[in-house]
Formats: C-alpha cells, structure tokens, sequence
C-alpha cells in the first residue's frame, strides 16, 4: 500500500497524455495572452489618435480662444452653452459642430455659458 501512489505516479507521467494535455493548456493560456495584449495596444493607438483629433472652428465668427483639439470642455458651434466632456449632452454634440475648451474662461470669452444640466459642476 505504500508503494502504490509512487508506481501510479510514475504509469501516470510515463503517458503521452499527460504532456499532450500540458502543451494544449500551455498552448491556451498563450494564445489567450496574446489576445489581451493585441486588444490593448488596439485602445491605445486608438487612444492616441482620438487625442489628436481637429475639429473646424473657422465658420464660427464668435470663436475666440477656442482650441482645435480636443479639451476639458465642448461646446456646439451653433450652441450658447459649453458642457463638460464627460456630460451626457455634451456626447451629444456632433463631431462637426465641436468646439473645445481647455478652461472655463476660455469658453466664456468665447461667448458661451456654462450648461446647467451636467453633473460634476
């Protein structure tokens, strides 16, 4: 009885089927792992290139001291009101019709008030 875990140990590891198990889990977690990674430097580069991002502002007579990338404020070209960026109705706003702000000055003088709808004020 003592000697019977060891032997069974030893059949058991003698098997092909245990190293094929440990390439195909071995394999898994690989593939998996370069999954994740591919994905991630996906949402960087896309990150980036959001970041970057220019939005025309020259049809705007009022514009003053507006920034053509993208800020801590927006606002619409056609609007009164500058938003948060994180603000639900500042997501709103279409692509075109963007405006940002790097401070709340800035979208003052550019003849904007500030909108009271979004939470974070």
């Amino acid at each position: 009885m003592k000697y019977q875990l060891p032997r069974a140990l030893e059949d058991l590891l003698k098997s092909d089927l245990v190293y094929f198990s440990v390439l195909l889990v071995s394999i898994a977690i690989t593939s998996y792992g370069l999954g994740r990674l591919s994905v991630q430097v996906d949402n960087i580069n896309s990150r980036e290139s959001q970041a970057l991002r220019f939005v025309d502002v020259s049809s705007r007579s009022d514009y003053i001291g507006a920034s053509v990338v993208e800020g801590k404020y927006v606002a619409s070209r056609k609007g009164t009101k500058y938003h948060l960026v994180t603000c639900s109705s500042g997501s709103q706003i279409s692509e075109a019709n963007r405006i940002y702000f790097s401070s709340e000055a800035e979208a003052r003088a550019g003849g904007y008030t500030r909108a009271s709808n979004c939470k974070g004020w």
